[in-house]
């Protein structure tokens, strides 16, 4: 096997240990979020493609908040039954996590699965952390998983005997959007929260684009560069808008964007540095109806 891949949980960060065997190597991960897997509008069909694509390079699913919807809760004034589906009917958040677990262990891919806004809104009301338990299930069925926080660092570390190389996604699920600019302007707001970040994601907005930020560094020694810093939003898997009714319709007018991005790593070893090269593939298309 050209790689292996480990994942070690720390307090706001996520280190994902990839030990190589050659001098070049690849890793893909799908980024996606707000799947919002259990509402009834959500496009599971896509969502399988998407994640089979990664799944024949033994990549990694990372999903940046409200993997799962968790709005029709007895106490949740957003609550809509008509948006239940009927294996969720019995013991709701219970059903929810179990479907989600089960759907995600079909596929022969590791997890991170990271918290939205739907997923702190019951652990804050509810006092359960529906991000953690899926992933103690998916663990339970021999899939590695782990999980993170509404904000969380992810540092990809190549190791190749004692060379290391680390590339560093800082995550955020969304502050900053807008129908008019796609919220497109928080990338000079991400570029100063998270300076040293080789990538920033984020989600929430159910908006997706991807948009460079170049950037001048100084090494210890003095040398001046520059570098791209990489800034991605992914979009939704949930259709609120093909029947042309509802809230979403009614209030937001503009349909969302479906998908997320293929972002592929590069890791090279050459005789005196080893180098990183990210390459991100778009996933993004419009719901059909």
């Amino acid at each position: 096997m050209a790689k292996t891949i480990k994942f070690i949980q720390k307090t706001s960060t996520i280190d994902v240990r990839i030990n190589v065997t050659n001098n070049s190597e690849e890793l893909d991960c799908l980024l996606i979020s707000d799947v919002h897997l259990d509402n009834s509008k959500t496009r599971r069909d896509i969502l399988n493609n998407h994640i089979k694509e990664v799944e024949k390079t033994n990549g990694i699913v990372i999903s940046g908040g409200d993997l799962m919807d968790l709005m029709q809760g007895k106490f949740d004034r957003r609550s809509s039954k008509s948006s239940l589906m009927d294996i969720h009917k019995i013991a709701y958040i219970d059903d929810v996590v179990t479907d989600c677990s089960e759907t995600l262990s079909q596929y022969n891919v590791h997890y991170i699965l990271l918290d939205g806004n739907h997923e702190t809104s019951v652990l804050n009301r509810l006092e359960t952390d529906p991000t953690r338990r899926v992933c103690q299930e998916l663990n339970n069925k021999g899939i590695t998983a782990t999980y993170g926080r509404y904000q969380t660092f992810i540092r990809f570390i190549f190791e190749k005997g004692r060379d290391r190389k680390t590339f560093t996604l800082a995550f955020h699920h969304g502050a900053w959007g807008g129908k008019i600019t796609k919220g497109v302007l928080s990338v000079i707001r991400y570029a100063s929260i998270y300076p040293d970040a080789d990538a920033v994601w984020s989600g929430h907005t159910h908006d997706g684009w991807y948009v460079t930020h170049p950037q001048y560094k100084i090494s210890r020694t003095g040398k001046l560069s520059q570098r791209l810093q990489h800034h991605i939003k992914t979009g939704t898997y949930k259709d609120e808008f093909t029947k042309g009714h509802g809230w979403a319709s009614e209030k937001l007018v503009m349909p969302s964007t479906c998908g997320g991005f293929l972002m592929k790593l590069k890791y090279h070893k050459k005789k005196n540095e080893s180098i990183i090269t990210p390459e991100f593939k778009s996933r993004l298309l419009a719901f059909d109806s």
